[in-house]
């Protein structure tokens, strides 16, 4: 972490928006939220908001990509009993009114059924795992977990069948728009390596009167002749794999006191082989040698 870098400047960071002596937060799109309600609540937006200034990292994602009203619900704890009792109703051989459900609550709870009829696995929701418990979470347009989550009625009645997850009945206390909150920032500072469109933009200029600036890449920085001029140095065929491992050891050896030496696997088993190669050949300090790998178990 960066504490000692703080800690030498007597600056306090954490990752608490409501610690008042912090002066570095880091945080989520939902700490943010709930932070914006309540001071919103308690008539302290413009003062906490106003010198405060936002460093986002894939700013797209937060004030392009996402929807620009989110809506946010509270339990109705009249209706969730009632909601539960008409949707077990409706999961039996012969579906009936309960006689302690009220016609609007029956009439709703029909209307979520059939609504989820037309929903299927693995196109508008999936069925995970959380502290070893299934949920079944709503899929965005793409087919993706989204970063925040989605809720909908008819995954409430898809929670109750396939992961008997008792349903709340919900109702409507706010929305949030997502201009408006972050253009009561001070600043926004946003770091991104995909928006580059005229129409993304032009959206980011009108919305958020933001200023687009190129970061120039490490290597145009340094001074000297840093970069150089890409030289493709061919393809070479071997015999076997045995092979094609003593040359690919054989380059390293000859190139790493010279330049980083990068080699790609295309497999587990490959990256494991080319591994200990490197590691017994006896050429390359032990210390020098990282293996880096998304095929890891997390």
């Amino acid at each position: 972490t960066n504490k000692p870098f703080y800690d030498k400047f007597e600056i306090k960071a954490a990752t608490d928006m409501f610690d008042e002596e912090s002066r570095i937060t880091y945080c989520l799109k939902k700490d943010i939220n709930r932070y914006f309600f309540r001071k919103t609540v308690a008539g302290e937006l413009d003062k906490c908001l106003a010198k405060t200034v936002i460093i986002v990292d894939e700013v797209d994602d937060l004030v392009v990509n996402e929807k620009p009203n989110s809506h946010y619900v509270k339990q109705d704890v009249q209706k969730s009993p009632q909601l539960q009792k008409a949707f077990a109703a409706l999961c039996s051989q012969s579906p009936s009114q309960p006689e302690d459900v009220e016609d609007a609550n029956w009439a709703q709870a029909e209307r979520i059924v059939r609504q989820s009829a037309s929903k299927k696995l693995g196109t508008h929701y999936r069925i995970v795992e959380v502290d070893g418990k299934r949920k079944a979470v709503m899929l965005d347009s793409s087919g993706h977990v989204p970063k925040v989550p989605l809720t909908a009625p008819w995954l409430q009645f898809v929670n109750f069948k396939e992961c008997r997850i008792s349903p709340i009945a919900e109702t409507d206390f706010a929305c949030m728009c997502t201009p408006y909150l972050f253009n009561k920032y001070q600043g926004i500072f946003g770091l991104t390596g995909s928006v580059g469109g005229k129409a993304e933009l032009n959206y980011l200029t009108k919305t958020y009167g933001a200023i687009k600036f190129d970061v120039p890449k490490f290597l145009d920085t340094c001074t000297g002749d840093a970069r150089k001029q890409v030289k493709n140095h061919g393809v070479e065929i071997h015999e076997n794999a045995s092979k094609q491992l003593e040359r690919v050891v054989e380059l390293a050896k000859n190139h790493y006191k010279l330049v980083p030496v990068l080699i790609i696997a295309a497999n587990l088993s490959e990256l494991t082989n080319i591994l200990e190669a490197i590691k017994s050949s006896g050429h390359f300090p032990v210390d020098e040698v990282q293996r880096l790998s998304e095929f890891d178990e997390r």
